[in-house]
């Protein structure tokens, strides 16, 4: 529109009116296109929940807990400090020790802190990309 306004004058606003409503006009099928379009674009973006920290497509809370390398080194820590981090298993083990379940439950504190930390740390520097290619 800027391009087809240079160093055009107009006088009356009707004609400023009629105008811009014929450029509109004569642009349809490219608004419609691009109007269109948008929802597309947004689902790409809005709803995707890919991880922030790997290359995980999927950011559940199971990848989060059990498979995320970023925080890997917090299970590490906690198998160093005796728990058992066998899906499997663990459940079993919660139940048998309270220690376990304090252990656990500290784990899983830790990684969620930590990861609203660095996601927040994200969001305030504009790092993130919505689309893989």
């Amino acid at each position: 529109m800027g391009h087809a306004l240079a160093e055009r004058h107009f006088s009356p606003y009707e004609t400023v009116q009629k105008w811009v409503d014929e450029w509109f006009v004569s642009k349809e099928q490219f608004f419609w296109r691009g109007i269109h379009k948008l929802p597309e674009k947004w689902e790409k973006c809005m709803f995707l929940n890919e991880c922030w920290f790997c290359d995980e497509r999927e950011d559940t809370p199971e990848h989060t807990l059990w498979t995320c390398s970023e925080w890997e080194s917090y299970r590490a820590e906690a198998r160093a400090g005796g728990l058992d981090l066998n899906r499997s298993t663990i459940g079993n083990e919660l139940v048998e020790s309270k220690s376990k379940w304090v252990a656990f439950e500290g784990l899983i504190e830790k990684i969620l802190r930590a990861k609203i930390v660095r996601e927040n740390e994200r969001k305030k520097s504009g790092v993130r990309n919505l689309v893989r290619t």
